[in-house]
């Protein structure tokens, strides 16, 4: 059965492979963040991570402290209002990817093996997030992957299939875990942040641009198993 599945694999990524050479990268965006349709506070924070990148600040150096310690309320205002967070898909490849998906046991009867199953739903753990913003761009690369003529068959978050009843029997002193193996596409986004000269980032770097560039991996789940 695993050499089954490790040859579907194969053969998945021989067609990956093949449809990905003929994949074209949209320049649009797959998401756009302003302050009209998201809240200030996640733009705020996007923006003191992209001081502290900037200047390398150190972790107690905290670049809100910068932002708002020499500005005035509307310069502010005008800072987070005229920030503008924008996500470009840049690549996307095949990976697979391990997971636990049972406790690990010792069998410690001498009499009896041990059974030994996946824990109950557990692959709805793996994928939780109550990110919003993560959660928006998964959605939106899905469509944006299923809308191509190249890797529209490729269907996403394929787990009905899997074994749950699998049972694995552990012979004494034996130490055994299920795990699961994950098929994923993993794309790699460019989160390109423009930055206006309110938010004061020229005042100490006459230099900078006013554009912030930050490398974003997202990996979208296709199907997996258990062994």
């Amino acid at each position: 059965m695993y050499f089954q599945t490790a040859n579907i694999i194969l053969g998945f990524l021989s067609i990956f492979a093949t449809a990905y050479n003929h994949f074209s990268v949209d320049e649009s965006p797959i998401l756009r963040i302003t302050s009209k349709n998201y809240d200030r506070h996640l733009i705020s924070q996007a923006l003191q991570k992209a001081y502290e990148d900037v200047f390398a600040l150190t972790p107690n150096n905290h670049a809100l402290l910068h932002l708002s310690s020499n500005s005035k309320i509307n310069t502010e205002r005008e800072c987070i209002e005229k920030t503008v967070i924008s996500y470009y898909l840049r690549d996307l490849k095949f990976i697979t990817k391990e997971f636990e998906a049972s406790e690990c046991r010792v069998n410690t009867n001498n009499k009896y093996k041990s059974i030994l199953q996946p824990t109950s739903n557990i692959h709805h753990l793996f994928h939780s997030s109550s990110d919003n913003i993560q959660i928006q761009l998964e959605a939106s690369l899905m469509d944006e992957i299923q809308k191509s003529k190249t890797l529209g068959d490729i269907e996403f978050n394929q787990f009905d299939s899997l074994d749950y009843s699998l049972e694995c029997l552990i012979g004494f002193q034996e130490l055994a875990q299920v795990k699961m193996e994950e098929t994923d596409i993993q794309t790699t986004l460019e989160k390109v942040i423009q930055i206006p000269a309110a938010c004061g980032f020229q005042k100490i770097q006459s230099s900078f641009e006013g554009i912030h560039y930050e490398t974003v991996k997202i990996d979208l789940p296709v199907n997996g198993t258990f062994y």
